[in-house]
Order: structure tokens, then sequence, then C-alpha cells
């Protein structure tokens, strides 16, 4: 028997919760693009893709829904750990499973769930940015939230519902993440959501020895059999060897395309090669695919589909009516000369799922993809990040700032950055600088992106501001030089936000001695990165007095300032 449970996703409205209709306000971030939800709910499912693999889409064949591996190996701990969870009598509770990208994270919520559908439960996938209705098992129901951290408030808003639901069911909410617990444990306190959070989260590691060949093996057998090819045999030790290379290559997805490479380049031994070679080589093949789909499509420019497909790694998901208006800018270079019908188009290049092209998957081969599309265009690389980002420019950047990360640390693709073009992007602009730089102030060290936060820093301040709001966009732009490695740009740069803070807290204490404790405590910060030991005691001291002052006048507001900055003055005595 199955109860109705009904979660509506609304904008910027927060809903009540009750059973046999429970509405949980989450929030979308694509008001006008998602379907309303439906009258009837649905069954949660996993959304496996076993058929993919015979349509010759390479990033396909690394999608964890195409299951080329077909087993799960290696990851039995972790199994029984989530068993264990589930079958506690908590009637709610939350769990996180955290590891980089690529580690495998969903492919195990995945199976778990699959394992846990085969026992009565409804269990699946559910998403933060769009409406959906399902039912709810007597046995139990599993909600796989993926890459929560993209949508902070939405989540935010999940764990708050999630605090306060009846007992009047067996509900888990696994949540997959790339950030640890360190990341979460304020949201979950912030919601007072403590009480139904499991206090330890499940970390994802790498795969070595045979749980790594393993993998290898699967993989390089089921695409060598698909392509006809007799790819070299790669021993346990040897693979172990390169897998120790780095850290990256022991990941879940690294160990795939080390087989499918193995398979369409039969006469190399893979083990010679980087994991950035690797990924390289199996990405022209899937270039060579989509050039030759346009091609019969009838795309008369070559990189058009790859381009559009950048996009779409930015944006998630990119409508149809969204690509006319894009191609419509001649400075984005998506022309769609000897294209007369787009919809059917990108359906024969097989690019269209209900009216709009969705990101590349996986999100590290999605990553290598965007930068491979756009070093063609370096012009027209910057604007085109822009028209992705700017409709829904949250979300959009935490995609994009993953992507980055992935590009650079992940695949390690240094010769051309996509935090470059995306600062050359928001040097353009002081609109733009504004936007960005609003946005970092709350979540720019979680970006990764400091050259995108010193290009809107320089930007704003290229305005010339008053003093104010000079003074807090020069302290921004030190956090983020400091970000850089820059750490003699970031002390000059502090050392003048300081001066003017102090200059605006003579003539109104009340209102600056805030921003310039803050600032004295950032100079401390920067003068101990330089090897200043004494002068950074001498302004984190100056920042406690300042900070104890104000905590005695208002303590419920100063006090954790005044704990962080003690916190920082003890570093600083520790170092003298």
């Amino acid at each position: 028997m199955f109860n109705v449970v009904k979660i509506d996703v609304t904008v910027g409205a927060k809903a009540s919760t009750t059973f046999n209709a429970i509405a949980v306000g989450v929030g979308s971030l694509f008001p006008g693009l998602m379907p309303a939800p439906s009258s009837e709910p649905t069954c949660l499912s996993i959304p496996w893709r076993r058929d993919r693999l015979a349509q010759g889409k390479i990033l396909d064949a690394l999608n964890w829904k195409t299951c080329l591996t077909p087993s799960l190996v290696g990851r039995e701990g972790e199994l029984d750990e989530l068993q264990r969870w589930v079958s506690e009598d908590t009637p709610i509770s939350l769990k996180f499973v955290w590891g980089e990208g690529g580690v495998g994270k969903t492919r195990l919520a995945a199976e778990f769930a699959s394992q846990l559908a085969h026992q009565g439960w409804a269990a699946g996938f559910a998403w933060l940015d769009r409406p959906f209705r399902f039912y709810l098992a007597q046995q139990g129901t599993l909600l796989i939230i993926d890459y929560p951290e993209e949508h902070p408030d939405h989540t935010q808003e999940l764990f708050n519902d999630l605090a306060f639901l009846p007992d009047e069911g067996k509900i888990r909410v696994l949540f997959l993440s790339r950030r640890d617990a360190d990341y979460w444990q304020p949201l979950i306190a912030r919601a007072h959501a403590a009480g139904v959070a499991d206090p330890v989260p499940i970390f994802l590691a790498g795969l070595r020895g045979k749980p790594a060949h393993t993998v290898f093996s699967d993989a390089q057998e089921k695409m060598a059999e698909i392509c006809g090819s007799v790819p070299k045999p790669v021993s346990v030790d040897d693979l172990d060897e390169w897998a120790a290379m780095a850290p990256e290559n022991s990941r879940a997805l690294f160990l795939v395309a080390a087989g499918l490479y193995s398979a369409f380049f039969p006469e190399s031994l893979v083990t010679d090669f980087a994991r950035a070679e690797i990924v390289r080589g199996i990405l022209e093949r899937e270039l060579a695919r989509l050039r030759n789909a346009a091609n019969a499509a009838g795309f008369e420019h070559e990189g058009v589909l790859e381009r559009i497909l950048a996009l779409a790694a930015i944006t998630r998901r990119l409508p149809l009516e969204r690509i006319r208006d894009l191609a419509s800018r001649t400075d984005l270079q998506l022309p769609l000369d000897g294209v007369s019908d787009l919809r059917k188009a990108l359906f024969r290049a097989g690019l269209l799922d209900e009216d709009a092209v969705l990101a590349p998957t996986p999100d590290i081969l999605g990553a290598a993809l965007t930068v491979e599309a756009l070093r063609s265009v370096p012009a027209a690389a910057p604007e085109l990040i822009w028209a992705a980002l700017e409709p829904d420019l949250e979300p959009a950047l935490y995609r994009f700032a993953r992507l980055n990360y992935d590009a650079e640390i992940s695949i390690g693709i240094l010769d051309e950055r996509l935090s470059d073009w995306l600062a050359a992007a928001v040097s353009a602009s002081a609109d733009r600088a504004g936007r960005i730089e609003s946005f970092f102030a709350d979540a720019g060290s979680v970006m990764g992106l400091p050259a995108v936060g010193v290009a809107a820093s320089r930007t704003l301040l290229a305005t010339h501001p008053g003093q104010e709001k000079r003074a807090r966009i020069l302290n921004n732009l030190s956090s983020h030089l400091r970000e850089t490695g820059d750490s003699a740009a970031a002390l000059h740069t502090i050392r003048e936000a300081v001066d003017l803070y102090r200059r605006l807290a003579r003539a109104n204490p009340a209102r600056f001695e805030p921003d310039l404790a803050m600032s004295l405590n950032n100079l401390s910060g920067c003068l101990s990165k330089t090897g200043d030991s004494a002068a950074a005691l001498d302004a984190i001291r100056e920042a406690v007095d300042i900070r104890r002052r104000l905590a005695r006048a208002n303590p419920a507001r100063f006090e954790p300032d005044l704990a962080m900055s003690l916190n920082n003055l003890s570093g600083c005595l520790s170092k003298t």
C-alpha cells in the first residue's frame, strides 16, 4: 500500500508541512522552464539507461546510468553502512555520502536504491530544481539528492522541512556531495535538523588493487567487444602503479576511461598515458561523432554542436528557444546556417530531450568537452560563458565552478582555463562585476574561482566608488588575491582597506568599527602569510580589542566575531 506524498517546488515560498499531503517548499531556479507538477504522483525510480551503449555515444559509455561495468565492486562496506542506516527505527533521517567527482557516489546510491526497491521500498532520485510528486511506500522511502551544494538555499529549506516532518512513516534522504561534513554542519544546525541528521557521513575514496582492476577490465572488455578490438592486457600491479601516480587515477570514472581508451587504441599500453591524455583521446572520438552528426543534420559550421553542449554543461538544461535566441547574436558564433528546423536537426543529431539540450555527462567529461568546444573560439568564449550564466546566475555559477575544478584539477587541463574566460567576461562590464562581487561576498572561497573574484573587484574599483564601497571592495579583493597565491598584492590591498576603514571609523565609530575589526583580522592573516608574525600579532590584537568592546555592548551580535578573532590571536601567539 502507498501513501501519496506531494512535494511542490515553488519559488521563494516556505510551505507548511503536513502528512498525507506533504508540501515541502524547496524552491525552483528555473521558473517558466520547468513543467508544473502533474496531477498524478509517480513512483520514484532510478534512471538506468543500459540501452544507450548501442547508440555509439562515448560519453554515454562513461555515464553511470548505462552500467558499462556491470558489477559494483569495492563498495561492500559502504553498502552495509547504508543498509544499517535505513534499518534503524528512526522515522526520518538524512545522511551524506561525499567524495570527489567521478569517485562513484551516484552509482553507489543508485545500486543501493535498487536493492531497497527489491525490498519493497519506494526509492529513487529527486531534484531541487523541478516540481515532483511521488508515492511513499509503507516499507520505507529513500530520496537521493545529487549535488545539493548547487542549490544551498533550497537544500536549507529541505533541511528545515525534514526537521519538522511528523513521524508517520520511514523516510530516508541521501545527499550526494563533493562537500564534507564541515560544509553542511552550519546549514543543518540552522535548520534545527541535527536530530534527524545521521552523524557519520560516508566518505567515498578511490579504488585500488583488485576492485580497481575489475572496474578497468570490465570496461575494457565491454568496449573491446563493441569496437571489435583486442587491447593489450594490464596486470593488477601495473594498474595499481598507474593509479598511484596521481590520486585522481583511482577514481572509478578514470578507471573506466582507461578501459575505454585501451579498447579504442589497442596498440597502446594505457598505463603509459596520463589521465589528461586518456580523456582527450576519448573526447576526440566523441567530438568526431558529433561533427558527423552535425553534418548529417544539416549544420554547415563545424563545432556549433559542441558549443551548444558547452552552454548546456553550464546551464544544465538549454531549452530550444534559448538556443534560437543565442544563435541570433553574432558575437557568440553559434551560426545555424543550413538548419531550417532546429528541433528536427537537434533531434537527428541525438541531442534533443523534451525540447532542450541537456548537459553532457558525466560531469568531468562534460568539463573537458566544454574546454575543447570553447578553445576553438577563444574570442567568443567569454561571452558564450556569460550568456549561459546570466539568466540564472547562482546555480549556474556553482555548476561552472565544478566544471572549472574538474577541468583544472581532476583532469589537469591547464593550457586553457574556464575561469580565465569568465574573468574576461566579468572585466568587460561593471554590472556583471557587481553581480559577481555580490554573490562572491558570501560564497567566494567556496566557489574556487579567485581569478573571477579578482576581476570583479578590480572592475568595480575602476568605477571610482565612494570610500565606504571602496573599502569593502578592497577587503574582498584582498581575500581573492590571497586565494590566488599572490600574498604580496593581498597584503598591499588589505592595508589600503584598513586605512580607509580606520578613517571611516574615526568619523562614525558605531557604523564602521565592526568593518575595521574585520579588515584588521584579514590584515593579520595576510601578514602571517608573508612571515611577519610580529605585525600579524599587533593587527589581530587590535581586532580583538575592538570586538571585545563591541561584544560587551551587544553580545548576541558580536560574540561570534570575537570568538573567531580570539582563535586567530591564539594562532598568532603560537607562531611567535
